[in-house]
């Protein structure tokens, strides 16, 4: 019985050792198990944090980059809007610039079709007046002209009614050596155009030296004028009332003039600028 008893107690002292060891033991596992998933968890957590900075750094700078890459868009286009408004300017201002030439040009056409007109106007005028002096001395018998021009040019010297414009004269240097040479050798020289006449008449000494230069002369030549550079001219048949007849007149003499324009008038030769000439020595 006692045996029996004493195996019973073993055995449920056994049971409670096994129960014992075995909460124990698993106890210990637990811990450790709760132990190591702690250890993986905050490694998670690290693993997690790291993974996240990373994250948000890596788009911290993508962001970054979007947006310098956005601002240097809008830069550019900023830029470019500049240089097109630039441009667009620079086209206006050009515009305005050729329509201001357009303006001036169609003022400086229409001052100039007034000068025309005006000129039309005054050649018209003074053709009707040229017409009606030609008509007046194809009208004239030779002795009436003679009469009118003598008179005329005796009226002006007289009074000194007379003016003569100024105008400019020049001699180069070689041209005057060659016509004091000329002169010198007593060769001739010969002016063509009354002109020519006043310009080498003006150039002058007392002696006929021509000088070299370059100045204006009002000179005025009428009968008893003494010529002492030009010995022969060609020039036209002037108008009765003008100082040319008078120079050509004191050059020929009055009578040869009168003459001359007697026989003109006889043969119908063209009066003025562009009509016929006469060579006088």
């Amino acid at each position: 019985m006692t045996e029996i008893l004493f195996v019973v107690i073993a055995a449920v002292v056994g049971i409670a050792v096994g129960y014992i060891v075995r909460k124990t033991v698993g106890e210990s596992k637990i811990k450790s198990a709760e132990a190591e998933a702690a250890r993986i968890m905050e490694e998670a957590t690290k693993n997690t944090d790291a993974i996240r900075k990373e994250a948000i750094l890596e788009a911290k700078d993508e962001a970054h980059k979007i947006r310098n890459e956005a601002e240097a868009e809008v830069k550019e286009r900023r830029a470019e809007q500049q240089r097109s408004e630039k441009r667009l300017i620079q086209k206006e201002e050009a515009l305005d610039r050729k329509t201001e030439a357009l303006e001036q040009k169609e003022l400086s056409m229409q001052k100039t079709e007034a000068q025309i007109e005006k000129i039309k106007a005054s050649v018209e005028d003074l053709y009707a007046q040229q017409s009606a002096e030609l008509e007046r001395l194809a009208n004239l018998t030779a002795e009436e002209a003679r009469e009118q021009l003598l008179n005329k040019v005796e009226e002006e010297i007289q009074h000194e009614t007379a003016v003569m414009i100024k105008e400019m004269e020049a001699q180069a240097k070689e041209t005057a050596d060659k016509i004091n040479l000329a002169k010198k050798e007593g060769r001739p020289i010969l002016a063509v155009g009354t002109t020519s006449v006043r310009t080498l008449e003006s150039a002058c000494d007392e002696n006929g030296n021509v000088k070299a230069g370059t100045s204006s002369t009002r000179i005025f030549m009428y009968p008893g004028y003494k010529f002492k550079v030009v010995d022969q001219m060609f020039t036209n048949f002037h108008t009765p009332e003008s100082t040319l007849i008078m120079l050509v007149s004191a050059f020929a003499g009055r009578e040869n003039i009168l003459n001359a324009y007697q026989k003109a008038v006889e043969n119908k030769y063209r009066f003025f600028s562009y009509g016929d000439a006469m060579f006088i020595r």
